[in-house]
């Protein structure tokens, strides 16, 4: 680029130089300065159509080239986004469009964003927009705007146009889908003028170039392409265009075909979708019908006169062209009409051909076509309908409503969540700990014992007692687990007498159990029972069954000290009963000398059992 200014401007001086010799060797009088200043101006403005010498430019990454990835620091100082022209970038990664308010070009290119003042952030739905400009210390922009931290690209169908304030490009942004489609108009050669602010009067003159064009599917790039000043459109002062009121419907053209019919976008241009052609048509003497077939920026057929039957532009066949964008003009040149081409679909968009009051080129229409027809996602014809900067709200970046804050910061941490999307590695306590008593083994649902507060951990699953597991109560063959007490009374199928009592009853001195007469002076597992026969009583003490479940709980290594300290016997007394608080070192108060039993909480609930397991490590209760 730098070597083409250099090459135009030197023509131009030349130029001038050779008039001003051949001025200074003819006598010199009004009618040949005039034509000599004429010379000049046309030899400016034909530099400057070339476009060798480039003007609006910013200086900010001026020397890079469209479509390369560059680093933008007042957007995102980690990833890099493309270029597309000028001031406008493109993030491919979640569909921002992002546009550079920078200082104009002067003689050296900015590569560090010195120059950058802010920058506008317009994500794929445009609304709202987001803006951040440099601080008030003046320091280089730098950061990682949340809008930049998304990484996905959003499925919709929209259509809008933006053009910066102070910018001399537009960007045309149309999604399909997870695809986007790209379109930059230069608009450096165009100018309005006239009265815009009381009746909205303008007068248009110049012209813009399409400067180039994207497609993207999804994030990857599929197709770029760049126009050159040949490719520019000319605009009208006015805009004069009036509908026949056929807009967007089916209807006839004599010039095409009798029988078939094609979908009007505004007057005087169709589009047949069963072949795909492109038709436009003048009016009044001399009237013709210029048809382009699909993927042809030339006219294939023209007709001048009516049909009485079918022509052969309406006979072709589709083709499933993907081909760069071109610009036809309707026959009146109120409009241009950008054809796009992309395997079995199309889209056709509508710019007016006349600047708007803020200098922009206004999108009237954007229509997608598939070979079955005009495209619609189900919720209107909105989806077609195209919008622009002033028809949208502006967000300060600064000043965000508390909602809109709240939603940025949501797409981020969503996004950027372990796995992505909404993090679901979390459980409910309910699927932990079961909304039951866990210390009832031997209920089916709320223990019926005590109403689902505790107090049956001592049963097994036959509802057996925990606490006397292991024990014999009466003699060798009198061992209660497993064992039922009827409704009379009856162990093994003996009957205790009526004044007999076993658990906490006394037992008088005839009492049977188990087929065994117990007199004064009976022994149950080699203890006495006393003459009143108490059981659990007071006796119960002595046989150690007054510490519920001690044998299930954890007792602690067996008493293997020489001597016998607090109470507890020495080693060799019985080196396989484990009892509680049992210790090697006949030290009385050291760790593990007094009775422990975690499951119990040291005795503050009744112990478990042997067989207890938290809910906790029981695997299978989690689906329950």
């Amino acid at each position: 680029m730098l070597e083409i200014n250099f090459i135009a401007t030197f023509l131009y001086f030349l130029a001038i130089q050779y008039i001003f010799t051949m001025i200074s060797e003819i006598k010199l009088s009004p009618l040949l300065l005039f034509f000599t200043l004429l010379i000049v101006l046309v030899i400016a403005t034909t530099v400057k159509r070339w476009g060798l010498v480039s003007e609006g430019f910013i200086g900010y990454l001026k020397d890079t080239d469209s479509f390369s990835s560059q680093t933008v620091k007042a957007y995102d100082s980690k990833n890099n986004i493309i270029k597309l022209y000028d001031d406008i970038f493109y993030d491919h990664r979640n569909g921002n469009a992002v546009l550079i308010t920078a200082s104009p070009y002067v003689t050296t290119a900015d590569t560090t964003g010195a120059t950058v003042s802010s920058i506008d952030v317009v994500p794929r739905k445009m609304d709202p927009i987001y803006t951040y400009s440099k601080g008030k210390d003046n320091a280089n922009m730098s950061q990682q705007c949340p809008e930049s931290k998304v990484t996905t690209i959003e499925s919709l169908e929209t259509a809008w146009s933006i053009k910066g304030e102070k910018s001399m490009n537009q960007l045309n942004y149309i999604t399909w889908g997870d695809d986007t489609y790209l379109y930059v108009m230069d608009l450096t050669n165009a100018s309005v003028s006239g009265n815009t602010t009381t009746t909205g009067n303008t007068t248009t003159t110049g012209s813009y170039v399409p400067a180039v064009t994207a497609y993207f599917n999804g994030s990857m790039k599929q197709s770029t392409n760049s126009y050159t000043a040949s490719d520019a459109i000319a605009l009208k002062p006015t805009f004069t265009y009036t509908s026949d009121g056929k807009d967007d419907t089916n209807v006839v053209e004599d010039f095409y075909d009798k029988t078939q019919t094609a979908y009007q976008l505004v007057s005087g241009v169709w589009f047949d979708v069963k072949n795909g052609n492109l038709l436009v048509k003048t009016n009044g003497t001399g009237a013709k019908l210029d048809v382009f077939t699909r993927g042809s920026k030339t006219a294939s057929y023209t007709y001048t006169t009516a049909t009485t039957g079918t022509t052969p532009a309406s006979q072709v066949s589709f083709s499933q062209s993907s081909v760069a964008p071109y610009f036809i003009q309707d026959g009146k040149r109120d409009h241009t009409i950008m054809y796009w081409a992309n395997g079995n679909n199309t889209i056709l968009a509508v710019f007016k051909n006349a600047l708007e009051a803020n200098g922009s080129i206004r999108a009237l229409k954007c229509r997608r076509f598939t070979r079955d027809g005009l495209y619609s996602s189900g919720i209107g014809d909105k989806t077609n309908d195209t919008k622009t900067k002033d028809e949208i709200k502006i967000d300060g970046g600064a000043n965000q409503d508390i909602l809109d804050a709240f939603a940025r910061w949501y797409i981020y941490f969503n996004t950027n969540a372990v796995g992505s999307g909404n993090s679901d590695d979390y459980l409910l306590k309910t699927q932990i700990v079961p909304p039951v008593c866990p210390a009832c083994p031997g209920c089916k649902g709320v223990c019926t014992d005590c109403g689902g507060k505790g107090g049956s951990g001592t049963k097994t699953s036959d509802a057996s007692s925990l606490a006397f597991d292991g024990k014999t109560v009466v003699g060798a063959t009198g061992s209660a687990v497993a064992n039922t007490v009827g409704a009379t009374g009856e162990i093994l199928g003996k009957t205790v007498d009526t004044a007999g009592n076993v658990v906490g009853k006394t037992v008088d001195v005839a009492g049977n159990v188990v087929g065994k007469t117990l007199d004064t002076a009976g022994n149950v597992v080699n203890k006495t029972v006393d003459t009143a026969g108490n059981i659990l009583g007071s006796t119960a003490s002595a046989l150690g069954l007054d510490r519920i479940g001690y044998q299930q709980s954890y007792g602690g290594p067996v008493n293997t000290s020489s001597t016998n300290t607090s109470g507890y016997p020495s080693a060799g007394y019985s080196q396989s009963e484990y009892r509680p608080g049992s210790n090697t070192t006949g030290v009385a108060n050291l760790p593990n000398s007094k009775p422990n039993d975690p499951y119990s909480y040291n005795g503050a609930l009744q112990s478990k059992g042997g067989n207890f397991m938290a809910v906790t490590a029981d695997f299978s209760r989690f689906g329950r």
